[in-house]
């Protein structure tokens, strides 16, 4: 149980992060969804009733927004939906231990990216290149390489990170 939970942190950390393609992948995040659905039903958890009263809130409001404007991105409405019971089951099952589990992780991975932050400092396109090794190499991860390179501990961008 308890590698299971740093697993749906960890998870969770990553689509948050959208530091990756990966990450942004709708087919990812369908994914995680199904597998915190199925932890969540085999530990015998229930929905509570305001995530219940949520949900028709957001599908009303949804369609009134149809009336109102005519239009309505159905897949987005869904997707969006769906990012957000996933984040919702993820927290119902790990209870308190989110905090705990959480402190622990972002603590590690402080760790981890400090050398990264300080070469950044030092010699910024050598760590630009360095950190996008892995993000060039495959053309799937491809993501504006020209200003934006990642791999699973830390990421930069261009745009803010030479002006440190």
């Amino acid at each position: 149980m308890e590698r299971t939970n740093l697993f749906l942190l960890c998870l969770i950390l990553f689509i948050s992060a959208q530091s990756s393609v990966v990450s942004q992948s709708p087919i990812f995040i369908l994914g995680a969804f199904i597998i915190s659905i199925i932890i969540f039903f085999s530990r015998s958890l229930v929905l509570d009733k305001f995530y219940i009263i949520f949900t028709l809130g957001y599908f009303i409001l949804s369609i009134q927004y149809f009336f109102i404007f005519d239009y309505v991105d159905t897949l987005y409405i869904v997707y969006f939906y769906v990012l957000l019971t996933y984040a919702y089951l993820t927290i119902k099952i790990l209870k308190y231990d989110f905090f705990k589990i959480f402190h622990q992780v972002v603590y590690i991975l402080a760790f981890i990216s400090l050398p990264f932050f300080t070469l950044q400092i030092i010699n910024y396109e050598f760590t630009f290149s360095l950190v996008g090794i892995i993000q060039n190499s495959f053309s799937f991860l491809e993501f504006n390489n020209d200003v934006f390179a990642n791999n699973l501990f830390f990421s930069i961008e261009s745009d803010g990170a030479m002006y440190r």
